[in-house]
């Protein structure tokens, strides 16, 4: 199984890097920003919200986790302390980040408790008409998404969400919903 995983994130990282480039050269310019989201009860009714920082052609998120902090809610940024991720309060501000790996990472604190959470808004390459995700391999979200009650919801371009089902293992969880740049998906 971890062979064709591998496989599937080699095709579908060349895929989205065609797309963005499609995305860039056609005139759109930026990414779309999935402001929309901020619309869905889960959200709107949410106090402490995960996000990331996106990275390369992922969808970005830089909006939208500021459209959040707007809004009231308590934004939590991951970094990673190797095997796992850990969650740390991030009010907007570029200084309060620091470059590691490649990524951006909230400098502070982390939060110790967990069930906080109300919503978790996580990365992935793919999504199934399930709920499962392929994220890029390094495990961090499978180890911490069964730590997390609230909410969760992928982010991907409309055409990552699979028709067919993704390979999965014991370990992973379902989303909640996966959100494309006009609508909101629901599983469950």
């Amino acid at each position: 199984m971890a062979q064709e995983k591998s496989q599937l994130r080699r095709r579908f990282r060349e895929e989205r890097a065609e797309r963005f480039a499609a995305m860039l050269t056609g005139g759109e310019g930026n990414t779309p920003n999935f402001m929309h989201l901020l619309e869905v009860p889960d959200i709107r009714e949410a106090t402490y919200v995960t996000s990331y920082l996106s990275v390369s052609n992922e969808p970005s998120t830089t909006n939208l986790n500021l459209a959040l902090i707007a809004a009231g809610k308590t934004l939590l940024l991951p970094r990673v302390v190797h095997p796992n991720l850990e969650w740390v309060v991030w009010i907007g501000d570029s200084a309060m980040l620091r470059e590691c790996r490649g990524l951006r990472e909230p400098i502070g604190e982390a939060i110790a408790e967990l069930s906080i959470i109300d919503a978790v808004i996580v990365p992935a390459l793919q999504v199934d008409e399930q709920g499962y995700r392929m994220g890029q391999g390094g495990g961090y979200y499978d180890r911490s998404l069964p730590k997390m009650s609230g909410w969760k919801v992928g982010i991907i371009y409309a055409e990552e969400l699979s028709t067919t089902s993704l390979p999965r293992e014991a370990h992973d969880v379902a989303l909640d919903a996966v959100a494309t740049p006009t609508e909101v998906f629901r599983f469950r």
